[in-house]
């Protein structure tokens, strides 16, 4: 899919979020939950996602949302976030030193 290629910078991953959020009812009109697409177009616009806000942002959008069809794919992400989130969180000391180093 052309959008994954938006997943390779912060700007891109933000912005593939907000096209999603925006676009929503056109996505999944166009790709119901017959669609295999639905669960793909889902996974590439938030997993790239690693902030808890964002993570919160991702539940409260889909949590009134009927999620037939891509169900799996945003369990997934939201599995995804959370792994960034806890690297992030695990590792952001040290390669702050690492980086400092002379």
């Amino acid at each position: 899919m052309p959008v994954g290629s938006l997943r390779s910078s912060k700007a891109g991953v933000e912005a593939l979020w907000a096209w999603l959020q925006s676009e929503w009812d056109t996505i999944y009109t166009k790709f119901p939950a017959s669609s295999t697409m639905i669960s793909s177009i889902v996974k590439t616009a938030t997993s790239g996602l690693t902030t808890k806000e964002q993570l919160d942002a991702v539940n409260a959008f889909f949590k009134d949302r009927e999620q037939a069809g891509y169900d799996r794919g945003l369990a997934q992400s939201i599995d995804s976030i959370k792994s960034k989130m806890e690297w992030v969180n695990r590792d952001n000391a040290d390669l702050r030193a690492w980086l400092s180093c002379p």
